[in-house]
């Protein structure tokens, strides 16, 4: 499994219950990515007990590559579900796409906000059928979450215009259990 793991490089967070800034920029303290999820269906998840961690990993470690000994070859990243959340966003079956990239985050009044961007690719031929996805982990937060992608086209991305943000999914506002 080709997973990508970058450690997220920000600010750190005074009020580990969320961001404390409103309107400030923030990053996730990990993201993994990568292209060949057990999850066949576009989808966004926010995970905030280890009990739907581990159910969701199951789902998309299914795929997932054994080592001669039979052990997986990725086991399940460890999150403080205490200090932490998971938001998990999944491509789908699709073709020519190596993972997930974070671009920006900014801290709302009410909302966190996830701007995001596939990292595809062209090839010769049919191309290769994937399913990317990518996991952020994030400080935990009952405040609603929307997620962004970049919906520039071919040709503005050649020309390094600035993204073009279009909605793709919204959390609401939830009550995390103390």
């Amino acid at each position: 499994m080709r997973a990508i793991l970058a450690l997220a490089i920000g600010a750190l967070f005074a009020n580990m219950a969320g961001p404390a800034c409103a309107g400030a920029a923030f990053s996730p303290y990990v993201v993994l990515s990568g292209s060949d999820s057990g999850v066949s269906t576009a989808a966004c998840v926010r995970i905030v007990s280890e009990d739907a961690w581990r159910h969701l990993w199951e789902q998309h470690s299914g795929t997932i590559r054994k080592t001669p000994l039979g052990f997986a070859a990725q086991s399940r990243p460890v999150v403080d579900f205490r200090t932490c959340m998971v938001i998990a966003v999944f491509g789908g079956s699709t073709g020519n796409t190596e993972g997930l990239r974070f671009i920006i985050s900014t801290v709302g009044e009410t909302e966190l906000v996830f701007g995001l961007d596939w990292l595809t690719y062209q090839s010769m031929g049919t191309g290769d059928n994937v399913t990317p996805y990518g996991f952020l982990i994030v400080p935990r937060t009952e405040k609603s979450i929307r997620i962004q992608f970049d919906d520039r086209g071919l040709s503005e991305r050649s020309e390094n215009a600035q993204p073009k943000w279009k909605d793709y999914h919204t959390f609401p506002k939830i009550t995390l259990p103390r």
